[in-house]
């Protein structure tokens, strides 16, 4: 099983995220940042199955509002373990 923890703290708003996820999951520089792109390279580009631990996640919460929950659902879809 491919484990990656993620520090998330580190990621104060959603424009962020992309980039925390492509650097921490080895994307290189010319991962595209949205989750269509985000989608693609989990499907294909990471060893399955994947577990991602998201560190304070109740600090990500605050920092995203709504989109916290869909990024949960959308990792979900991904069939990532969160």
């Amino acid at each position: 099983m491919f484990v990656k923890c993620i520090w998330m703290e580190r990621v104060s708003c959603l424009k962020k995220f992309n980039p925390i996820m492509s650097a921490s999951l080895g994307f290189g520089l010319h991962y595209g940042g949205n989750f269509d792109i985000l989608s693609a390279r989990l499907s294909t580009d990471v060893e399955r199955p994947v577990k991602i631990m998201w560190l304070n996640p109740k600090l990500s919460r605050l920092f995203f509002g709504n989109y916290f929950g869909k990024i949960i659902n959308f990792l979900g879809e991904q069939n990532c373990k969160t």
